[in-house]
């Protein structure tokens, strides 16, 4: 079976991913290493998994990590050091 596979922009393959013939991923897209995409993506989503699966949309993990992204731009390199670890170690006791 031959097919055109349509990548657009901003799309990110994980390693050793498989994307079959036929298949068309959509802008904004993130498959999740080892993946394989058998059916086409549409935009903005994130999958992962054999087959490979919607996990949720781009804003959807934004939305949930947002509490996680750091806004160091003003801090000098002790106080990045300092917050990173301290978010780490929240994270981790969660």
């Amino acid at each position: 079976m031959f097919g055109r596979i349509i990548i657009k922009d901003n799309v990110f393959i994980g390693l050793n991913s498989i994307i079959l013939p036929g298949v068309t991923i959509g802008t904004n897209v993130v498959i999740g290493a080892g993946s394989i995409v058998t059916r086409s993506i549409p935009d903005n989503t994130i999958v992962a998994g054999n087959p490979a699966r919607k996990i949720c949309t781009i804003n959807e993990f934004e939305i949930k990590r947002k509490n996680l992204f750091l806004n160091s731009k003003q801090l000098d390199f002790n106080e990045k050091k300092s917050k990173v670890l301290n978010e780490k170690n929240r994270y981790i006791n969660r």
